[in-house]
Parts: C-alpha cells; structure tokens; sequence
C-alpha cells in the first residue's frame, strides 16, 4: 500500500506541473477582440548606409514602403512600427513625482487599426495629427483613480502631446512577456529610426501573400534586406516553443502516472480482495448486503489512496515554486489547479476500485467458506 501512495503521489505532482503549465499557457495566449494573429503578416527591414543617414531619405522611403504594402491584393489595412524608446511619461494632472515608467512606440497612422485591436475609450485620431497619442490598458491601469485620460497631455523625452484613446494590450513578438505600460505615438516624432517592421492585415489567412509582399518590398530598393516575412501568428508560436515542448512533456509523463496510478491501484484492491475473500463471504452470510460490501472495499481502498494525494498536494506545493520562472500570470501554488488535480485522481482512483467491489459484492458466501 506504501507503493501505491507514492504512485499516487507522484501523479499528484505531475498533474500539478502540467495543470499549472496549461493554465499558464492559456492566460500567456489570451488576445483581445479583433486581434487575429493569423491575418496579419509581418516583415522586417533595415535601413542602412549613407542612402538613409538622414530623415528625408528614410521618410521617402517609409512612405513608399507603406504604400506598397498597403496596396497589395486581399490587404485591408497595413502600417509601420519604426521605434521604441524606454522612459517615464508625466501626465497632466498627476503630481511630478509618479511618472509611469513605460516604452514609447513609434508606428505610422493606421497601425493600431492594422493589428485590429478595438479603442477602448476616446477615438482614433487623424492621420495628420503628430500631436495624438494612444496608450494601452497597461498604462492607464497605472493611472487608476486619477480620473479621465482622454484629453490629457502627456511629457516625456522626445515627445509631448495629448492622449486621444486607449486600446488594450496586445504583443507583437514574446508571447510569454508581461505587458508594459506604452504609448503609441506618430513615428514622424521618433528620435531616430532603430528597426523596420511592417505589418498587413488581410480579409482570410495571411500566410499566402508572404512572397507578394516580400517582392513589394524588396522592390523599393533592392539594397534594403527584406527578412522574416511571415504570420504574426507563426512568430508569437515560434516565440513559446520550448514553453510549448516543456508542456507537452510533462503532460505525457502526467498522463502515464495516472494511467500507472489506475493500473496499481486496481491491483492492489483486487488483491485485498482476494486476500479477504473469506472475511466478506462470513459477512453476507451474516447479513451484509452487497452495496455495504461494495462500500467497504472502496472505502478501503480510498484511504491508501488519500494517504497518497495528501502526500501529493504537499509535495506539488514545493514543485510550484520550483516552476515559478516557468509559469505566466498565474499563483504557482494556484489553490484551483491543486483541488482539480486531488478531485481527478480521486474519481480515476474511485474508478479502479468499481471492478475489484463489484467483484466482492458478488461473492457467494457459501462457496467463500467452503474454500476455506
């Protein structure tokens, strides 16, 4: 009975590993409405040498790459991201002292729309506008009780403006990143242009435009690398594939425990079974009915299994915290996952104990003491 606790116990543990690795997983793939991964295809370039030193040169050619893509058959909206600066943003009617630490993203009129995220409040602003800005939910969490954004004027280095709306949080390259408080403001502002990433979101899948717009591109200039031309689905997949692996993995090893747990668990209790095979038969002839002999094997079996699960849920506290570092936006020690996990292998152990029960409420007591 010691081995089965510990069989027991062990599945415990997986299971735990696997629950908190599939809810973690869940909560890291959650998008916000309107935001399909799969529709939308992405490029990534590089504007080097002296033909883009300086501002109107690279300007030209943002405009003319925008345009491109933006014309591409099946494209619906398309847009730009070319900068990102990390700073703290002061907003107008907060004291000086609690700037929000957060990123400023430069992208071009029409991205947001383009990665299909809905505004949560205010509106979207004119394309001509260099002053707008948008910021995410992340930020305006920060700003909670506060008051109304919207409207507001924001400071920070290398910007100023006023802040026409707020749209969710939504990732473009780690899947398993925290979101951080952004501001997404006209990249006409951007100090200087670090990256190149174009985006084009299309009515059905993206995936077979990928070369129509890679020729689009590569068209412009055919000194400018054009790489990565994929789905932004493709690359958020791509950006949790050991997460992925590491789940996979351990649910395997969870699924043999319990199927090894079950196995166990049915021979052991068919064993007691038969050891006390004169025991239940003097107890029918006594008056026992079937449904109480039938009790009495589960409950005994239910109590080595308890033992395990206990033992189990102890040691799946400890495994939390070792899988901290692995988890996304979840408790390691998450009080559900534990309960889902001991009620499964509860009725899985209930479960392996029907057969060996059915089988004692069917012994013949006559036949059972004649044996003896």
């Amino acid at each position: 009975s010691s081995d089965l606790a510990l069989e027991v116990a062990m599945a415990i543990v997986l299971l735990s590993g696997a629950g908190l690795m599939l809810k973690s997983f869940w909560r890291m793939s959650a998008l916000p409405p309107g935001y399909s991964p799969d529709k939308i295809l992405t490029l990534r370039l590089s504007l080097s040498g002296a033909r883009y030193r300086t501002w109107p040169q690279q300007q030209a050619y943002l405009d003319e790459l925008w345009r491109r893509v933006a014309t591409v058959p099946g494209a619906e909206a398309a847009g730009i991201h070319c900068g990102r600066f990390n700073t703290t943003i002061q907003v107008e009617g907060v004291s000086a002292d609690q700037p929000v630490p957060g990123v400023i993203e430069y992208v071009s009129p029409g991205y947001l729309r383009a990665i299909g995220v809905p505004v949560l409040a205010g509106q979207w602003p004119d394309d001509m506008d260099l002053s707008a800005v948008m910021i995410n939910r992340s930020f305006a969490r920060r700003l909670t009780g506060t008051g109304k954004l919207v409207g507001r004027q924001i400071h920070a280095a290398f910007l100023g403006g006023r802040i026409a709306g707020i749209v969710p949080d939504f990732k473009t390259s780690q899947l398993d990143a925290e979101p951080r408080p952004a501001i997404y403001a006209p990249y006409q502002r951007s100090p200087r242009i670090s990256f190149i990433e174009g985006i084009v979101r299309v009515g059905t899948s993206a995936a077979p435009l990928a070369p129509v717009i890679r020729e689009r591109a590569s068209g412009i200039d055919s000194s400018v690398p054009v790489y990565r031309v994929e789905t932004l689905e493709s690359e958020l997949a791509g950006s949790v594939a050991p997460r992925r692996f590491n789940l996979i993995l351990l649910s395997s090893f969870a699924l043999v425990a319990v199927l090894l747990a079950f196995i166990g668990i049915y021979g052991v209790i068919a064993y007691l079974v038969a050891q006390r095979t004169r025991e239940i038969g003097i107890r029918v002839a006594l008056g026992a009915s079937r449904v109480d002999v039938a009790r009495m094997v589960i409950q005994q079996g239910l109590s080595i299994i308890g033992v395990g699960v206990a033992a189990g849920v102890l040691a799946a506290l400890g495994l939390g915290r070792v899988m901290a570092s692995l988890l996304y936006g979840i408790n390691p020690n998450d009080p559900w996952t534990l309960l889902a996990v001991a009620g499964s292998l509860m009725i899985v152990a209930l479960l392996a104990c029907l057969g060996p029960s059915w089988k004692a409420a069917r012994v013949d007591p006559i036949v059972a003491v004649r044996g003896e």
